[in-house]
């Protein structure tokens, strides 16, 4: 317990406890780290403001939200498989927060959490973080002073408030909803989409693109070259989406990040008119675009998504952001404040594992006396499109097709997570000790790579349900 003052000049005591590492969020992220800290014997205490895990499966999912990924790219844990039908299903947010609640239950993470916690404000104290955290109930304010902090609240901050309301998006929002009307048997639906810069993958072939995109050798460039021929050919155009098609040089284009089938599927059958323009009034008539187009419509649904969480309210007392990144899984230059944001090194879970795991070499050099030798190795990251943060975006660094050079193998963001990775894992290893690092990271590349033409493979072959 510690005594404070209030403004009244009132002494009032408030609660404080400690931890070695804190974890501020107790969604998918959050749980994970977790486990990684629960198998290694660290103190560590999860916060999370709502009342139950999940984070946005929990507060921005529904009845209808799919995970836009294969159920083995999203699996959290090898003994907690998502579904039932084998690696490839598509699975539902409820499987998803039914599963995530067991693994924290079974594995006693449950027991070192505090839900309904709301972190407002962190303070360096000492050498120490003070997190100043109120109740989300009863507003009461109590302390927790960690020597470790891990970020893992989440990349989705708020739902965009729209200045209208209209039938818009061509992401995970407005394909759920999109599917909804056309499952629910409404006889004519539209959306409406602002951008063309933006390339969507079919669910059904998401191994496959991956496979494509990871082949040794080949320039980057060629490989993307590939991938935007075969989507325009196979889905684009026989689908009459051709005027939806991205262009422009590699920094405007990207890929949106959302898989869907029904996107192309019910666009060939007649079941869904995909229209370019921008919705600029909404009445009793219907949606008006910005070129004089009206759109008839019995229900008009707003499916804007949601803002980058650039700057966190909680860290603005260490005057600290996703703008400060070092070495995508650091934020500040002390390496004790980690991150395991999907949006810096996606896809969960296989991008958080790996800032998961850099920070718990941070972690074991600090408790060695030998945290100077990860300094030595931590650079910043400046984020390139400076302006893309505060638009909200959730690419701040480089899109999927910028290389540094025409002839790279890589894109400009894996170059750079995978510089990262290899330097934080290398920091206090002998010469030789690095040399196998490299060999290891070399043969798991080159697995990954074999694992997808596989799962691609079989992609070929299985039965899909259009969700």
């Amino acid at each position: 317990m510690v005594a404070t003052m209030n403004g009244n000049g009132v002494h009032k005591t408030i609660e404080c406890t400690e931890t070695d590492v804190a974890i501020i969020g107790g969604g998918v992220v959050g749980v994970i780290a977790a486990n990684r800290m629960r198998e290694r014997g660290i103190q560590y205490k999860v916060l999370e403001r709502q009342h139950d895990f999940g984070g946005v499966w929990h507060s921005h999912g529904n009845n209808h939200s799919t995970l836009q990924a294969p159920e083995l790219s999203y699996r959290t844990h090898p003994k907690y498989p998502l579904g039932k039908n084998g690696p490839l299903e598509q699975i539902t947010g409820n499987a998803v927060l039914t599963r995530l609640r067991q693994m924290a239950t079974d594995l006693g993470i449950d027991q070192h959490t505090e839900f309904c916690s709301e972190v407002e404000t962190i303070r360096q104290q000492g050498d120490d973080y003070l997190l100043v955290i109120k109740d989300v109930n009863t507003q009461k304010e109590r302390h927790l002073l960690a020597k470790h902090i891990m970020i893992c609240h989440g990349i989705l901050g708020r739902q965009y408030t729209p200045e209208v309301v209209v039938v818009i998006g061509g992401g995970a929002f407005a394909c759920e909803a999109m599917r909804s009307a056309v499952h629910n048997g409404a006889a004519s639906v539209v959306m409406v989409t602002r951008e063309k810069s933006k390339w969507i993958i079919p669910f059904s072939r998401q191994f496959v693109s991956s496979a494509i995109a990871l082949t040794p050798l080949f320039p980057w460039a060629w490989k993307m070259a590939v991938l935007k021929w075969w989507l325009t050919n196979s889905y684009y155009k026989p689908c009459g989406l051709a005027h939806l098609f991205p262009s422009g040089e590699a920094k405007d284009m990207n890929y949106t990040g959302q898989s869907h089938d029904g996107f192309f599927e019910f666009a060939r059958d007649g079941r869904v008119k995909h229209v370019l323009g921008k919705a600029v009034i909404v009445n009793e008539k219907g949606v008006s675009l910005k070129d004089g187009t009206l759109l008839p419509a019995h229900m008009v649904i707003y499916c804007g998504g949601c803002e980058y969480q650039g700057s966190p309210p909680f860290l603005k007392g260490l005057n600290l952001g996703f703008e400060d990144l070092h070495s995508f899984a650091f934020l500040g230059t002390s390496g004790r404040i980690g991150t395991a944001s999907d949006g810096l090194f996606s896809y969960v879970p296989a991008g958080p594992n790996k800032q998961i795991d850099m920070f718990l070499r941070a972690y074991d050099l600090r408790k060695a006396g030998r945290m100077q030798e990860l300094q030595d190795v931590l650079e910043h990251t400046p984020i390139p499109h400076d302006d893309v943060i505060a638009k909200g975006h959730r690419t701040v660094w480089y899109t999927w097709f910028e290389t540094f050079k025409p002839r790279s193998n890589l894109s400009c963001l894996f170059e750079l997570r995978n510089k990262a990775y290899k330097r934080v894992m290398s920091a206090g290893l002998s010469p030789w000790g690095q040399r196998w690092l490299a060999v290891k990271l070399g043969c798991g590349e080159l697995f990954l790579w074999n694992l997808l033409c596989v799962l691609g493979t079989m992609e070929k072959f299985h039965k899909w349900r259009i969700y």
